[in-house]
């Protein structure tokens, strides 16, 4: 799939339109070109059980790609081997910057964590009533 010069290049979710299958696809053709391969010996498909995904998908096929920070990536074949060949996006597409709100990481961490408890405390007072009201009514949890 990452190094193909002939054979079939096969995709069983492609459905995903825009992850693998365009990607292989250019990435393929351009592999087979610069090993001075022969591109017609190289088949490409893939399948999606959900026709409108498998239109886009075809729709995106043999596209340009621009990356766009959380959502795509376009990566060196060295890159990929640097993670051990690994396809899953969330290590290639990275993330949208963040702008900084000022607040310590420490003093937020502290903020957030005490918010949650008090979340927590009440989520554990909305389950006994839930649970005194449904065994009011004959229900026991």
């Amino acid at each position: 799939m990452i190094q193909p010069l002939s054979g079939r290049v096969y995709d069983p979710c492609c459905g995903s339109g825009g992850m693998c299958e365009p990607k292989v696809r250019v990435q393929s053709a351009k592999f087979v070109e610069s090993h001075q391969g022969n591109i017609n010996k190289l088949s490409i498909f893939g399948q999606d059980s959900n026709p409108t995904t498998w239109k886009l998908c075809q729709m995106n096929a043999n596209g340009k790609f621009k990356a766009e920070k959380r959502f795509s990536a376009v990566v060196k074949t060295a890159d990929i081997a640097k993670q051990d060949y690994i396809l899953t996006p969330s290590r290639y597409v990275g993330l949208a910057d963040q702008a900084d709100d000022g607040e310590p990481f420490d003093e937020k961490m502290v903020r957030l964590t005490s918010e949650l408890a008090g979340y927590f405390d009440e989520s554990h007072k909305l389950e006994k009533e839930i649970k005194k009201r449904l065994g009011a009514i004959g229900f026991e949890v």
